[in-house]
C-alpha cells in the first residue's frame, strides 16, 4: 500500500510541480526522444553496427522529425489554449507560459513596492496576467495574499518568493499608515435640522495584532508588523457593489463616516455646536464614539485599525436656522439684561423709601427734643404751638424735595 502512495506522489509531482521538476521533465523528453531515434535505427537499419555512427546522421535524423513534430504540435494546441482561456494578446505570450510550466524555463517575475505591481506600461507579466508559476520580489513594507482555486494559500512579506502553478496574487497590501480624507458628512440632527461635518482627516493601517499577549509595535528589528488574520480579513470581508470588489480604503472611510452619521442623528444642534455646559465636548464625545470596542470590531474585521483623526468643524448647511439661533440669542441676553436693570430700579426705590423712612424718624426726634427742651407753664404754649407748626412745615418742605430730586435724576 504504501509503495501504491509513493508512486501515486511521485506520478504527481513529476507531472504538477515546478522548479526541479520542471527540469526533469524536460530531460525525460528528451530521452523519449533519443529512445524513439534509437528504435527506429533498431527496427529499420540493417546492421546494429551502424546505430552509433547513424544517430545524427542524414539517415538517424529522419526518425527524429516524428517526435518533435508530435511535441511542437502538442505545445501549439496547448499555447492556443491557454490564450484564448485567459484571453491573451499574442500567441507567444501563451506559448511562453506553456514552457515555463512545463520545463521550468524563462519564469516570470516582477517587483511590488508601495502596495502596487512594479511593471511598465502596456506591458503583459505573465505572472500578473495568469498567475503561477513565477517569482515575486516583494520590497519591505509591502505583502501579498496568494489563493488557489478554492482557498487562500499563503500570506509572503518582504523577500523573493516563488508561485507555484494554478497560485494568483489576490492582494496586494501597503504596510505604511494610510491616510484618509473625507471632504464632507451631511446628515440630520435629532430635531430635524441638516449639519455637515467638514474635513475630516484620519490614519489607520493594517492591524498589527498581538506578540506575546501585547499589541504589536514597530521597533528596529521589525518595522513593518502585521497580522496574517488582518490580511485575509481585508481581502475577504468586503462588500461588493455594481462596480465590483469595493477597495479597503472605501471600507475604512465607511465605518468613520457611519459612526459620524450616527453621532450627529442622536444629539440635537444645540448640543453639537453650542453646549449649554462647559463639561459638554461634542468632539470629545465623538472621538470616544471612534475609539470604542464597537468600532474597533467593525475595523477589526475588515483588517484595520484607526490611529488618528481630526473631526474638522461643524456647519449649519440651513441659514435661517442661523439667524434663528441668532435672534435666539439675542432675546436670552436681553432677557437678562431687563432682569438685572428691573432689579437694580427696585432696589434703587427700596433704599429711597429707606432714606424717607430715616428722614421722617429724624424730623419726628428734632420734635421731641423741642418738647423736652420746651417747659410747661403757660408763657410757653404758645411758642410750643409756633414751634410745632415751624417743624411741621419744615418736614413738609424737605419731603417734598426728596421726592421731587429723584424724579429729575431719572
Amino acid at each position: 500500500m504504501r509503495r501504491y502512495w509513493r508512486l501515486k506522489a511521485l506520478l504527481e509531482y513529476f507531472l504538477m510541480a515546478d522548479r526541479t521538476w520542471g527540469y526533469i521533465r524536460l530531460v525525460s523528453v528528451l530521452l523519449v526522444i533519443a529512445l524513439f531515434i534509437m528504435s527506429g535505427q533498431l527496427i529499420f537499419s540493417r546492421g546494429s553496427s551502424t546505430i552509433g555512427v547513424s544517430l545524427f546522421s542524414g539517415q538517424g535524423l529522419r526518425f527524429f522529425v516524428i517526435p518533435v513534430a508530435a511535441l511542437f504540435g502538442a505545445l501549439l494546441v496547448g499555447g492556443y489554449y491557454v490564450q484564448d482561456i485567459y484571453e491573451l494578446r499574442s500567441f507567444g505570450q501563451a506559448f511562453r507560459y506553456l514552457i515555463a510550466t512545463l520545463f521550468a524555463v524563462g519564469y516570470p517575475r516582477f517587483t511590488i513596492s508601495g502596495g502596487e505591481r512594479k511593471i511598465e506600461e502596456g506591458e503583459t507579466n505573465l505572472l500578473n496576467a495568469i498567475g503561477g508559476p513565477g517569482y515575486v520580489q516583494i520590497l519591505p513594507g509591502n505583502v501579498i495574499l496568494l489563493e488557489r482555486l478554492t482557498s487562500p494559500s499563503n500570506v509572503c512579506a518582504a523577500g523573493s518568493h516563488f508561485i507555484s502553478r494554478l497560485e494568483t496574487i489576490k492582494e496586494i497590501v501597503s504596510l505604511d499608515d494610510q491616510h484618509g480624507f473625507i471632504e464632507a458628512v451631511s446628515a440630520t440632527t435629532k430635531d430635524g435640522i441638516e449639519i455637515v461635518i467638514r474635513n475630516v482627516h484620519f490614519r489607520y493601517r493594517l492591524r498589527t495584532g498581538r506578540r506575546l499577549g501585547n499589541y504589536a509595535e514597530r521597533t528596529p528589528v521589525e518595522p513593518y508588523p502585521f497580522s496574517m488574520q488582518a490580511v485575509r480579513n481585508m481581502a475577504y470581508n468586503r462588500a461588493v457593489d455594481k462596480n465590483g470588489l469595493e477597495p479597503w480604503h472605501t471600507v475604512v472611510r465607511s465605518v468613520v463616516n457611519g459612526v459620524i452619521t450616527s453621532y450627529i442623528n442622536q444629539n440635537q444642534i444645540d448640543h453639537l455646536t453650542a453646549p449649554d455646559r462647559d463639561d459638554i465636548d461634542p468632539r470629545l464625545e465623538l472621538s470616544k464614539k471612534l475609539r470604542s470596542r464597537g468600532v474597533r470590531e467593525r475595523l477589526r474585521n475588515v483588517g484595520a485599525e484607526l490611529l488618528w483623526f481630526d473631526i474638522g468643524h461643524f456647519d449649519i448647511v440651513d441659514e435661517k436656522v442661523a439667524e434663528q439661533r441668532l435672534d435666539t440669542w439675542q432675546a436670552k441676553w436681553i432677557g437678562n439684561a431687563n432682569v438685572i436693570r428691573a432689579y437694580g430700579e427696585a432696589k434703587r426705590e427700596a433704599y429711597q423709601e429707606l432714606g424717607r423712612a430715616e428722614a421722617q424718624a429724624e424730623m419726628l426726634m428734632s420734635i421731641i427734643h423741642v418738647f423736652d427742651d420746651v417747659g410747661l407753664s403757660e408763657d410757653s404754649a404758645k411758642n410750643l404751638q409756633n414751634i410745632v407748626l415751624v417743624r411741621t412745615a419744615q418736614i413738609l418742605e424737605a419731603t417734598s424735595k426728596r421726592s421731587q430730586n429723584p424724579t429729575e435724576q431719572s
